[in-house]
């Protein structure tokens, strides 16, 4: 009877914390970054509590609005191929860059398409998402007749990317946050 009840106040209440957890320690860590900065800029008497936050939201929009600039555009490019020279930090910053252009894709060319459903041999299903409409512009003799769909592993991060025949896929009108959490969790639970 006690086990029962644990496990399920631990599956009711784990989700919460964890995610409330996470957004803390991010803020808690933005305060502390920008207080550090304001310290610096010898303007600690002004700092109230919340400014790192708000100093935070405002490069991060700031950065959105010089990052569409045609001339700091350039720059940032010209940056990004500098970093991508450097052994080490390439990967580091290719992977990065990758993940966040899968979550917030730069164009329409990018990131995780729409849901499709995936049928393989012996009538196998499963679901993904559509990545490359023409994975021949990326990687030359794959063929324009492919299209690149992402399958990924439940209860972890990562997965494979098909190169299949578009008569094997099937677009779902299933938006993404929902197919991706149905994916990531087995279809286990809501």
């Amino acid at each position: 009877m006690f086990k029962r009840y644990f496990l399920a106040g631990l599956v009711a209440l784990a989700p919460i914390v964890l995610t409330c957890y996470l957004f803390y320690w991010l803020l808690s860590g933005l305060e502390q970054l920008f207080f550090q900065l304001w310290i610096w800029a010898g303007l600690a008497d002004l700092y109230l509590p919340g400014y790192g936050i708000a100093a935070a939201i405002m490069v991060i929009l700031l950065s959105g609005v010089l990052v569409q600039a045609w001339g700091f555009r350039q720059l940032y490019s010209a940056g990004e191929q500098l970093v991508e020279r450097i052994p080490l930090i390439k990967v580091i910053y290719g992977g990065l860059s990758a993940v966040m252009d899968m979550l917030a894709p730069k164009d329409q060319q990018s990131g995780l398409g729409s849901t499709v459903l995936v049928t393989l041999a012996g009538d196998i299903q499963v679901v993904g998402f559509l990545t490359q409409s023409n994975p021949d512009k990326l990687i030359s003799g794959i063929g324009a007749e492919r299209v690149a769909v992402y399958l990924p592993f439940s209860y972890q991060i990562g997965g494979y990317t098909l190169l299949l025949k578009p008569d094997q896929i099937t677009h779902l009108d299933v938006p993404f946050d929902v197919a991706m959490r149905m994916t990531l969790t087995g279809y286990a639970g809501n």
